[in-house]
């Protein structure tokens, strides 16, 4: 019994960092990513941050996941997951191919991410919470924090003028995002920290 609490408050003690984690990257990925590809390979490639845009969001909340899977894997009840991502597989194959030829490169990220969406977000804290024996609030409390964080820094940055106003010279570039780092990880601070001391 004594095992069995241990396992799960190391687990939502994962989930905590793996969620400040995948947002925080998602974040500076949306934020920065434009000016980034600019420096890196010329403004003729700054269409992909579209492309970038939709990964970055969706592949954030899939990271955020991985301790789940983990866990799964180690406590052998991982079956339902491995079919979940053979569905989500086909979907996304089916949905690329459909979008693929109306929006090209956004179609695949949009067949891409739609599918990882539903699994990472609906599917898998329903099925993982239930075979951890974890209550569902709990879980998705664990990971709310730095998601709504997050969002709001990313809505702050694009209805002000911050995101236009980006300096392109690389060096400044990563100052502004070490500040913006700064911020996200004062705001998650009380809950990270909150977390962390679970059982400790």
């Amino acid at each position: 019994m004594g095992e069995n609490k241990k396992i799960k408050t190391l687990f939502l003690k994962a989930l905590s960092i793996s969620s400040f984690l995948a947002f925080g990257a998602g974040m500076t990925a949306i934020i920065f990513g434009e000016r980034f590809i600019f420096w890196w390979v010329g403004k003729e490639f700054t269409e992909a941050y579209s492309v970038l845009i939709i990964l970055a969001g969706a592949g954030a909340f899939a990271l955020t996941q991985n301790p789940a899977i983990g866990l799964l894997y180690a406590l052998n009840k991982h079956k339902a997951y491995a079919i979940a991502t053979i569905i989500e597989a086909i979907c996304n194959v089916t949905l690329s191919l459909i979008l693929v030829s109306k929006y090209g490169l956004i179609g695949v990220a949009i067949g891409t991410a739609i599918p990882m969406l539903i699994s990472k977000i609906l599917v898998m804290p329903i099925y993982a919470s239930r075979a951890i024996e974890i209550p569902l609030s709990t879980y998705l409390k664990t990971s709310m924090w730095p998601a709504v964080t997050s969002i709001l820094i990313v809505t702050l940055a694009y209805t002000t003028p911050l995101h236009e106003n980006l300096p392109e010279r690389i060096e400044y570039l990563i100052g502004t995002a070490f500040l913006i780092g700064l911020l996200y990880s004062g705001s998650c601070f009380y809950s990270l920290r909150k977390q962390l001391q679970i059982g400790s």
